[in-house]
């Protein structure tokens, strides 16, 4: 019998992580895959994935779904984290003995991470929950994504617009394609089950494509586009100063404040931008990339209106 989680059930595999996610796990083809949505989603899967739909506030349902899967992991957008306690309780009394749960971004596991951006508390309470459930979780790491930030204008640099913001005084940081992080999650979960216990079970699985600053990612696009500084309207700011635009956002209401907190702390020191020891990239097979190859996909891929278009705060 193999020793490979074999069954894994998917919530929200047909988001931008999660699709490829998703695709990276059947190239390999050692699992199989259920992925679960809402029963009014329209979203469509390869004819090897099995498909339930249903209501992800009916435990009940969601324990008889989650049956006889390995693995879970949930890929949700902020609208539905509502929802995530109720598959982690279902999948502790389903049998489930991994989760993922809903995080690929920065790490939680340093206090003065939490304590300077603590929404990441949440994913810290995930974790508790989970583990408390009698199951095992994996924090998937991968910061930004830089593919995706440059394509939506998260990192402040508007290309269609030719604007920025540029953090002179930001640290490297790592940052990671959507690509990569989804070869390195699937590659994981293609190791045996005592190494995922050895290695990642209750702990972190670090993903990176590039360690750059902010500035260099501009840099990048400057030479994939041609254009020269001059050409664009840019204006100058500390991280710091990002940090309190994001708190300013938050206290009048607007939880995308969350976001700007992040960026700012991962561009300062010791604050989760740089994990540059740690990553897991060569225990998992994974290439290396081109920085300007992929600045230049993501920048031919931008469309006018930045956040709005890319719908952020929507989906995983």
């Amino acid at each position: 019998m193999s020793d490979v989680a074999k069954n894994i059930a998917f919530v929200g595999g047909s988001g931008n992580l999660g699709s490829r996610t998703l695709d990276a796990i059947l190239k390999h083809g050692k699992h199989n895959v259920t992925a679960i949505t809402r029963a009014s989603s329209t979203s469509s899967f390869p004819a090897s994935v099995t498909v339930k739909k249903g209501d992800y506030k009916d435990e009940a349902w969601l324990q008889s779904v989650l049956e006889g899967q390995d693995v879970l992991i949930v890929m949700m957008g902020f609208s539905g984290l509502s929802d995530e306690h109720n598959f982690y309780r279902a999948a502790a009394k389903a049998g489930v003995k991994y989760v993922l749960p809903s995080e690929y971004g920065m790490a939680s596991a340093n206090d003065a991470v939490v304590k300077a951006a603590p929404i990441l508390q949440m994913k810290r309470d995930n974790h508790n929950l989970i583990k408390s459930l009698g199951m095992k979780w994996i924090g998937v790491v991968t910061n930004q994504w830089i593919d995706y930030c440059i394509t939506y204008g998260v990192f402040d640099i508007l290309t269609p617009e030719r604007k920025a913001r540029l953090y002179a005084d930001g640290l490297p940081f790592n940052t990671t394609t959507m690509a990569q992080a989804a070869a390195g999650i699937s590659n994981m979960l293609c190791l045996t089950k005592s190494e995922i216990d050895e290695e990642f079970a209750n702990n972190y699985l670090y993903i990176s494509s590039f360690k750059v600053t902010q500035p260099e990612i501009f840099e990048s696009i400057l030479r994939v586009t041609g254009a020269k500084e001059d050409e664009w309207q840019i204006e100058r700011m500390t991280a710091q100063e990002l940090v309190d635009e994001g708190w300013r956002m938050v206290g009048d209401g607007d939880q995308a404040g969350h976001f700007k907190i992040i960026f700012g702390i991962a561009y300062k020191k010791d604050l989760g931008g740089d994990y540059s020891d740690l990553v897991h990239n060569e225990r998992l097979g994974l290439g290396t990339e081109d920085l300007d190859t992929v600045v230049k996909a993501a920048v031919d891929a931008a469309k006018p209106g930045g956040w709005t278009a890319g719908q952020t705060l929507k989906g995983v």
